[in-house]
């Protein structure tokens, strides 16, 4: 939970490239860009002149990463499990 925090923080604090890092900050950038039409700022959003602005495509990229290694993790402790058999669950 605190980590999704990260991505509401990133509004104010300017985190320049380590804002594709995060995966909710990414999510949260690739929405905003899909309800409003603009690019979101990467900081300072009250700051009229200097706004730093994600790119959306990097953000993009950063998560379909952030995925692919999640799956692939997942796949790899998928094949480390191992199954009990009916009769150990019946000696409880």
């Amino acid at each position: 939970m605190i980590f999704g925090f990260i991505s509401y923080s990133a509004l104010w604090i300017d985190f320049k490239a380590a804002v594709y890092v995060s995966p909710f900050n990414c999510i949260t950038s690739i929405c905003y860009y899909t309800a409003s039409g603009e690019i979101p700022p990467a900081g300072n959003f009250f700051a009229p002149d200097g706004q730093t602005m994600v790119d959306v495509n990097w953000a993009l990229i950063s998560l379909v990463a952030w995925t692919t290694l999640l799956i692939v993790i997942d796949v790899l402790l998928l094949r480390k499990m191992r199954g009990v058999g009916v009769d150990e669950i019946r000696i409880a």
